[in-house]
C-alpha cells in the first residue's frame, strides 16, 4: 500500500493575500517609516523620500529580491581571485639532515637502555631462538 507523502511543508503560511508573515512586517515597517518622513520632512522631500523607502521596503520585502541584494553585496565586497605576493623572508634557517639527528637520537636512547636490548639484531635473534643462546 502506498501513502501519499506531503508536498511543500516547509513553506511559510499565507497570512495576507499572497504576502507571508516576514512580509507583511517589512512592509509595514517600511510603510510607518515612509508615513513618518511624510509627515516630518518639508513638502517636497517627505514626499519623495517617503516614495523612496516604501519602495525600497517593497523590493526587500519579497524574499527572492532579498536574496540578490545580499548575493550583490557579497560580490561586491568579497575578493573574486587570489593573488600570491613572495615575501622575502631573510636567510632561512640552517636545517641539519635527518640522519644525524636521527642518528645523534638513536644513540641517545642506546645509552639509557640496558645492554641486552642495544641491539635490534639480537632482540631479534632472542626472539627467533625463544631465550636460548645458540653455539653455548
Amino acid at each position: 500500500m502506498q501513502y501519499k507523502v506531503p508536498q511543500g511543508v516547509e513553506m511559510q503560511d499565507r497570512i495576507l493575500g499572497p504576502l507571508t508573515l516576514i512580509q507583511f512586517g517589512f512592509l509595514l515597517f517600511g510603510g510607518l517609516v515612509a508615513y513618518f518622513l511624510y509627515l516630518k520632512l518639508p513638502k517636497p522631500f517627505g514626499f519623495w523620500g517617503a516614495i523612496g523607502f516604501f519602495s525600497l521596503s517593497m523590493l526587500v520585502s519579497f524574499d527572492n529580491v532579498r536574496r540578490m541584494i545580499v548575493a550583490s553585496i557579497f560580490f561586491i565586497t568579497r575578493p573574486r581571485s587570489r593573488v600570491w605576493h613572495k615575501v622575502n623572508a631573510g636567510p632561512a634557517s640552517p636545517i641539519t639532515p635527518v640522519a644525524t639527528s636521527v642518528t645523534k637520537k638513536k644513540k641517545a636512547l642506546a645509552k639509557k637502555r640496558p645492554k641486552k636490548y642495544r641491539d635490534i639484531s639480537e632482540l631479534a635473534n632472542i626472539l627467533d631462538t625463544h631465550g636460548h643462546e645458540e653455539g653455548k
